[in-house]
């Protein structure tokens, strides 16, 4: 059925563009009130809803000046000045570095939208009305002396160079970073000067290099000749490409290759001497594990069994003849890779190895949690279960997250005792009928489900519209309150 719009009356027109037309003058009294009769104010007209955050003005602190990225690697630092504060915003620029790598965002526009957060929208190599691309904004959190810039905009977005961002903790004072002292931390004082007395440009050549690099291997080990010693291989991080490898044998002889190149105080060595022990290859892996107890760190080898069985031995350096524990575990030889962790947020370190890999993603790792009581691993069986566990120590929570064809889930997890408890469920997954028309909309259900009373009860669920070419939907759709875990649905 069709609707017409009712024409109103010429003269019910008129009058109504003469009322609207007409002001009193100046001076003259309100019109009296009609008894009976109770006035209706005339709404004002709604202003355009615009997406853009609004301003907000109220007293806020000075933000001007200096703010250096702090809690970082020296290799990411970063220089941020703000300027021009005022009711409205400020300025800001800043220079950002990865290694060799840099960006620069020009001074560009701050707008305060609330009591201690602040937006740029426009930035980069941002064009108006620009539809290549929609860029996500930075924002701007001050608490107390520190700032924190969130984003999700990446390298090419913000117009830096490869791997350069620009979130983090800012701060006005001397930025703290992750590997000052690392050097100390790495060798001894005595070590130091053995690597001196042998390696020409020592402070470049070393210290340089286990200052500020990443740390790639340092195990204790044994050479083809019979010898015990120390094996240490480290990178300029993230990306300069200086590396180095050291060995440092019982005996007190030292070698050193590097990009200047080999060093050594053994007369007639030529080269590093072999190290047999622990192996590193197709069919071995070692890493080592600073449990946090009494042993302090251990050394943990692996042997890639053929048909998927791994076999782990566990040394402490002061033992490198018999292992302190072995163990016996599933495994795959396509990724041999480790996990050191707190697992259970115990204050021991633990570690997991993977199990299994899928073409889509996602892995199966067994974890060993280390009991200080009785001084070694203990294999915990209800990791088998979960898919690539993320471990975030602040909250104390295991989350594992699932992306499949027509199907992604997050879970979460947490310790209740010695018993690991799966607190939370959120699943999206397509509604499929394969008869639909090609025209009918792309339909997904999405749940959450909380532990009550010992079991997983559904609390929300929702059916969502989505683009025929939006193939992951959760991380479009899914409020992040729902990541809180004491949230809900209020």
């Amino acid at each position: 059925m069709s609707h017409k719009k009712r024409k109103a009356p010429l003269i019910l027109t008129a009058l109504l563009l003469l009322s609207a037309c007409t002001a009193p003058p100046s001076g003259s009294p309100a019109p009296t009130p009609t008894p009976g009769v109770t006035a209706t104010p005339t709404p004002s007209p709604n202003p355009a809803p615009s997406t853009a955050h609004p301003t907000v003005a109220m007293e806020r602190p000075d933000l001007t000046g200096e703010w250096h990225r702090t809690d970082c690697h020296s290799e990411s630092s970063a220089c941020m000045t703000i300027s021009e504060q005022t009711a409205e915003g400020f300025v800001v620029k800043a220079e950002c570095y990865y290694g060799s790598h840099s960006g620069t965002l020009s001074p560009t526009t701050a707008r305060f939208i609330g009591e201690s957060t602040a937006v740029v929208e426009k930035y980069g190599y941002y064009v108006e009305d620009d539809e290549k691309e929609e860029k996500p904004p930075i924002n701007f959190i001050w608490e107390s002396d520190t700032l924190t810039i969130e984003t999700e905009a990446v390298d090419y977005q913000l117009g830096f160079g490869f791997g350069v961002g620009i979130q983090g903790t800012y701060t006005r004072g001397e930025p703290e970073y992750t590997n000052a002292g690392q050097l100390d931390r790495i060798l001894s004082q005595e070590e130091q000067k053995r690597l001196r007395d042998v390696v020409a440009d020592y402070d470049w050549s070393v210290a340089q290099i286990l200052e500020n690099g990443t740390i790639d291997e340092d195990v204790p080990c044994l050479l083809a000749d019979g010898r015990k010693g120390r094996y240490l291989s480290a990178q300029y991080s993230p990306n300069w490409g200086y590396t180095l490898e050291v060995v440092l044998a019982e005996d007190g002889k030292t070698y050193f290759q590097g990009n200047v190149g080999f060093y050594t105080d053994d007369a007639g060595a030529t080269e590093l001497p072999q190290v047999v022990w622990p192996i590193k290859d197709d069919t071995h892996d070692a890493f080592e594990v600073p449990t946090g107890g009494k042993l302090g760190t251990v050394l943990v080898t692996v042997e890639l069994g053929e048909y998927g069985e791994n076999q782990f031995s566990v040394w402490t350096k002061d033992n490198l003849d018999t292992p302190l524990q072995t163990m016996t575990a599933e495994g795959t030889r396509v990724l041999p890779w480790s996990d050191v962790v707190d697992a259970n947020f115990d204050g021991y370190t633990d570690f997991g190895y993977v199990t299994s890999v899928g073409i889509s993603g996602w892995y199966n790792s067994n974890y060993w949690l280390w009991n200080e009581e009785q001084r070694k691993f203990i294999l915990e069986p209800c990791f088998a279960e979960i898919l690539n566990p993320q471990f975030e120590e602040k909250t104390k929570t295991i989350s594992s997250r699932y992306m499949g064809p027509n199907y992604e889930s997050i879970s979460f997890y947490r310790w209740e005792g010695p018993e690991l408890i799966c607190t939370r469920m959120i699943c999206f997954a397509k509604e499929m009928d394969w008869g639909r028309d090609q025209d009918q909309k792309n339909q997904w259900v999405w749940t959450v489900e909380d532990y009550i009373e010992g079991k997983l009860v559904e609390i929300h669920r929702e059916t969502l519209d989505v683009p025929e070419d939006c193939f992951f939907p959760m991380d479009i759709y899914l409020d992040e309150k729902w990541y809180d875990l004491t949230y809900h649905g209020e």
